[in-house]
């Protein structure tokens, strides 16, 4: 089965014959990271580091307005690595450390596929084995046992010893979302919009895997975003739910949806990414047109349709964002930002370029320097 949030080309197999992503371009709530880079062992204390091997995923997460950010990414020999501000034991280790050069983590070397949140990390291991490490708040991680906010777990735990056949993975503020072999898709942690997905809303957290309130069982892709989520079917059909104020649902409307509503008609969406209040997707129509779309929160510009840069601007239904392009392989929303990918390799991208995050040489990097439609990334 083809992982819709990926491209085929960036997908392989593991020993038990399942397909798990191999991304060239992820990031949860936060910035979008192109790997090739060498670490200066001085500016990492006394933990052990060498050059970071050739990267195969990579996931990030950095706050709202410049906030902290910490990364985590898989070497091609399946090593974890981690850099950046820890605060939670996202980086599986008891020590409070916050190394500006990237660490080796650990001596495994069977991950597969890895996603950090606000306050906690998840990972899939080759073998189909899902672990979590940091924050426990509103039960993040998933193990089923219930700790006061701050408590965190500094070492991997496997969640769902009975299950070792988890092939996705979405960590979000306080929550997760995974997809297990066949199809079924299960959350856990904060649910106070109804982001679970669970059939209810504030109060009902979910401190281990719970199924979301569904009886579809083709679930292919999934993206935790700031207070929503939004999912892809195996049909290719599009569904969301959760916070839904300023319409990062999609579903027309600025309800907060406790369960997943089909978004749209179409058959054809083969990519999603979630940011804190807006989502970006891609449309492939099996003919050679991969056309992007966003809806959502457009403080910033973010959803690159030439509008928007003030508070009040928002979609509640997808858009096309405006450009002549039809050939867009991967997209990955931040905060108030978006990046996406051509299939030329070209790096483009839009909304806040608060500290001159976009990477286009331009502006001020101030809090009103933004890009309202895509701008090509120089390298």
């Amino acid at each position: 089965m083809r992982n819709k949030e990926t491209p085929a080309k960036h997908s392989r197999k593991t020993g038990s014959g399942r397909t798990l992503p191999t991304l060239t371009m992820l990031a949860v709530f936060g910035l979008a990271l192109l790997l090739t880079t060498c670490i200066n062992p001085a500016n990492s204390g006394d933990r052990a580091t060498r050059t970071l091997p050739t990267v195969k995923a990579v996931s990030t997460y950095r706050g709202s307005a410049g906030g902290v950010g910490r990364t985590l990414a898989i070497a091609l020999d399946g090593s974890l690595w981690g850099w950046g501000l820890e605060l939670s034991g996202q980086f599986g280790d008891e020590t409070i450390i916050r190394p500006l050069v990237p660490v080796k983590l650990g001596v495994e070397n069977d991950w597969a596929y890895i996603s950090v949140g606000n306050g906690h990390a998840m990972a899939i291991r080759t073998d189909g084995s899902l672990w979590g490490w940091g924050w426990k708040f509103h039960g993040a991680i998933g193990d089923g046992v219930p700790a006061p906010q701050g408590h965190r777990t500094h070492t991997p735990v496997q969640i769902g010893i009975e299950k070792s056949d988890w092939t996705h993975v979405s960590a979000g503020p306080s929550r997760t979302l995974a997809i297990r072999e066949g199809g079924s898709l299960w959350a856990w942690g904060r649910n106070q919009w109804g982001q679970l997905g669970v059939g209810n809303g504030m109060g009902t957290d979910a401190l281990k895997p719970v199924r979301v309130n569904t009886l579809y069982k083709d679930w292919i892709a999934v993206s935790a975003g700031g207070g929503h989520t939004v999912a892809i079917r195996g049909d290719g059909s599009l569904w969301a739910w959760g916070w839904n104020g300023r319409g990062p649902v999609g579903d027309g409307t600025t309800i907060h949806r406790h369960a997943p509503v089909r978004i749209g008609s179409y058959y054809d969406w083969a990519y999603v990414s979630t940011g804190l209040v807006h989502t970006v997707a891609i449309r492939d129509d099996g003919f050679g047109s991969r056309t992007l779309w966003a809806w959502g929160g457009n403080d910033s510009g973010q959803l690159g349709d030439g509008t928007g840069g003030n508070i009040h601007s928002y979609r509640t239904a997808p858009t096309r964002v405006d450009t002549p392009h039809d050939d867009w392989v991967s997209v990955s929303a931040g905060a108030y930002h978006t990046f996406a990918i051509r299939e030329d390799g070209s790096l483009w991208g839009w909304g806040s370029n608060l500290n001159r995050l976009l990477g286009d040489g331009a502006g001020s990097g101030g809090w009103d320097d933004n890009r309202l439609r895509p701008v090509r990334i120089s390298r």
